[in-house]
């Protein structure tokens, strides 16, 4: 989260000082983009989550599908 912060703080700036005709308008909106950083950041984190689940590398003994496949089995019954 705090990359994220950072990089959205050195847009801001980077924005300010390019764009001098628009510093009012990003100096209205830089608060709410740096609080939209946690979001941000959990929908990076669940994306990166998501993808190692799917791959199982380095997992010799995974029984994930196993599991899965015997807990929906009790559920259909």
């Amino acid at each position: 989260m705090m990359k994220i912060g950072a990089v959205l703080a050195i847009a801001i700036g980077v924005g300010f000082f390019a764009f001098p005709q628009a510093r009012p308008a990003i100096a209205g909106l830089a608060p709410f983009a740096l609080f939209a950083a946690c979001p941000i950041a959990m929908l990076f984190a669940m994306r990166g989550m998501n993808k190692s689940h799917n791959n199982h590398n380095g997992c010799a003994s995974c029984e994930h599908n196993e599991i899965a496949a015997n807990r929906a089995d009790k559920n259909i019954n």
